[in-house]
């Protein structure tokens, strides 16, 4: 995509398009300027052009990671609304297994159980200790099959759900702002690897 240019390069290309005049729209200040100081010269333009390929590639990841970050927002969204589809009131965690050893548990298995869901896959034992009749919230085969995992709370508190309705309008609510916000994001550019790999960029 990018040429490479040694500084001897360099050199031979403005000593033609300069010194030999064959660039007519170079000002006459930049003629003097390279005839004075050609290393000088050479500096302002490899910074320069460096500048500007981190702009192009900076726009090149940003749409690339827009395009991929939206699918794969649009997704979730779409395994959002499958399982709000079977969420009619607001029932407790607890109500929605046969048994619990211990009815506390009932919040962070519940969250367990949904998070696999909304990434398009549950475990067969999670089913299989749902109730009956709350089940086909959580069959997943019109469901998409996410390519990398939702990421987890920091705070336990937060890996629970008390009622189901709540959490899943709640979510829902979240991935569509930020489907919506996409458009005004922007990478931070300097913390990518590539612009220390450019900004290292020495003349040969």
């Amino acid at each position: 995509m990018y040429s490479t240019e040694s500084s001897y390069d360099l050199m031979q290309k403005f000593d033609k398009e300069i010194l030999e005049k064959l660039d007519k729209n170079i000002p006459y200040d930049e003629i003097i300027e390279y005839i004075r100081n050609q290393s000088n010269y050479i500096e302002k333009y490899v910074q320069k052009k460096i500048s500007k390929i981190k702009t192009e590639i900076s726009e090149m990841l940003t749409d690339q990671l827009k395009k991929d970050l939206k699918s794969h927002l649009e997704k979730v969204n779409t395994n959002t609304k499958n399982l709000q589809n079977f969420v009619f009131d607001d029932s407790i965690a607890q109500d929605y297994f046969k048994q619990l050893n211990n009815p506390s548990e009932g919040p962070e298995l519940l969250y367990k159980i949904v998070l696999s869901c909304l990434q398009g896959q549950v475990q067969q034992n999670f089913l299989e200790s749902i109730k009956d009749d709350k089940r086909d919230a959580f069959q997943t085969q019109d469901f998409h099959i996410l390519d990398c995992p939702l990421g987890l709370p920091r705070q336990k508190s937060d890996a629970e759900i008390q009622i189901l309705l709540d959490f899943v309008q709640a979510f829902q609510k979240k991935i569509q702002d930020a489907i919506q916000s996409l458009d005004t994001q922007q990478i931070a550019f300097e913390k990518l690897f590539v612009s220390a790999d450019l900004d290292a960029l020495q003349l040969k």
